[in-house]
């Protein structure tokens, strides 16, 4: 880039330096009467002109390339900030899914837990026959835990609330995470493409 703006200095001074001589020359044209003169400085005045134009088409050109060489900076910065945050993302999102993953299996247990409770809860019939010392008719079992008692919910609906609460929590975060994946990854796609269209 330093070198392109030298170069792009260097023609800005060639030029200045040629327009300059034009002017030079046109009112030496003026002054002069001799024929022999004044067609040998027409034909400077033309070769200048001319070269003048040339330098003003390369001064364009190097402005258009180092534009060129702008945007592609630019365009490089984009992909490494997008792979950066690609970078910190996955992690994040494997570490989301695995702890969505927990929830939803502890969840299960506790709604296996609630539904044992219940079945339970469902056999007062049952459980109104049972006389001790005798066994069971269902299971054959002699002790009878739950004959006067039934087991206690001990929490479990705060705990199953909780649990439901914690997996819309993690899946939120999760939906955000694939969302700034998508985002970060079409950046990078689009930034790839504009690069190749530059070169």
């Amino acid at each position: 880039l330093a070198e392109l703006n030298q170069q792009q200095n260097s023609i800005s001074q060639k030029t200045t330096a040629q327009q300059q001589e034009l002017i030079n020359l046109s009112q030496t044209q003026d002054n002069l009467s001799n024929g022999k003169t004044i067609l040998s400085l027409t034909q400077n005045i033309a070769q200048l002109k001319a070269q003048q134009s040339e330098l003003n088409t390369l001064a364009k050109l190097l402005s258009e390339q180092i534009s060129l060489r702008h945007q592609n900076t630019d365009l490089e910065k984009i992909v490494i900030g997008e792979n950066k945050i690609l970078t910190e993302i996955k992690p994040q999102l494997l570490q989301t899914e695995q702890s969505l993953l927990d929830v939803q299996q502890l969840l299960d247990s506790l709604n296996q837990q609630r539904l044992l409770l219940s079945k339970v809860a469902d056999l007062t019939s049952e459980r109104d026959k049972l006389r001790i010392d005798q066994p069971c008719p269902l299971c054959g079992a002699l002790e009878h835990p739950y004959a006067n008692n039934l087991p206690l919910n001990d929490g479990l609906d705060a705990q199953i609330d909780a649990a439901k609460l914690r997996q819309i929590n993690l899946q939120a975060t999760l939906n955000i995470s694939h969302q700034q994946l998508t985002k970060s990854t079409t950046l990078i796609e689009q930034s790839l493409q504009q690069q190749t269209q530059l070169n």
